[in-house]
């Protein structure tokens, strides 16, 4: 059985090896978390028994990179490595809160007795959700994307950062595939597109 209290102490340990600054750690049920800063930057760690039902999206280190999100999952992926922690998932996500959509990465850890999920947050989000306070959302979370992104929109969004040019900035929502008449309805509901929300459109 993992214990995610355990693996909380450890991580932060990990963490703070590579001059990390642990800010905040806690217990709370079922939720084992933390936050960790280096060079100003910092990010919520959660580690939960409850295997939540993500909205994953495509990975990209590029934009793990401009959400603060690459270094800390190379950090997660090397410990649970140098510990021979089973990956058996892992990816970007994206979480809704008040009409905004927050970026993520997860991994998912078994053994032969239990599954634990392992989040990683930018900022300070998910803590001050978590002890029922409010969240920071940092500019570079406030998408509004699903997929992946084209090059240049890429370079255009790095040239936005660097310029620290962030105001009323969103970044582009892709254009949902098209569904044909007779394929499952994207909804979920196992029905026909024609004959569940493709009457919604006619």
């Amino acid at each position: 059985m993992i214990d995610i209290e355990e693996i909380s102490n450890k991580l932060q340990e990990w963490f703070e090896d590579s001059l990390y600054i642990t800010t905040q750690a806690g217990f709370l049920g079922e939720i084992a978390f933390f936050n960790t800063k280096k060079d100003k930057v910092s990010n919520d760690v959660v580690i939960s028994t409850e295997i939540d039902d993500l909205m994953i999206a495509e990975e990209s280190d590029r934009i793990l990179n401009l959400f603060n999100l690459l270094e800390p999952k190379k950090m997660l992926v090397s410990y649970f490595n140098n510990q021979n922690m089973n990956i058996q998932k892992s990816g970007v996500f994206v979480e809704e809160y008040e009409f905004q959509q927050i970026t993520g990465y997860y991994f998912h850890i078994s053994d032969s007795l239990s599954l634990i999920q392992v989040e990683i947050f930018p900022g300070d989000f998910a803590i001050p959700i978590i002890l029922g306070g409010t969240p920071e959302i940092p500019e570079m979370s406030k998408m509004e994307f699903f997929g992946d992104f084209e090059e240049s929109e890429i370079k255009n969004i790095e040239n936005l950062f660097d310029q620290n040019d962030l105001k009323e900035f969103s970044l582009p929502l892709k254009k949902p595939k098209k569904v044909g008449r007779n394929e499952p309805c994207p909804c979920g509901s196992g029905i026909k597109y024609k004959k569940c929300c493709g009457k919604l459109v006619q």
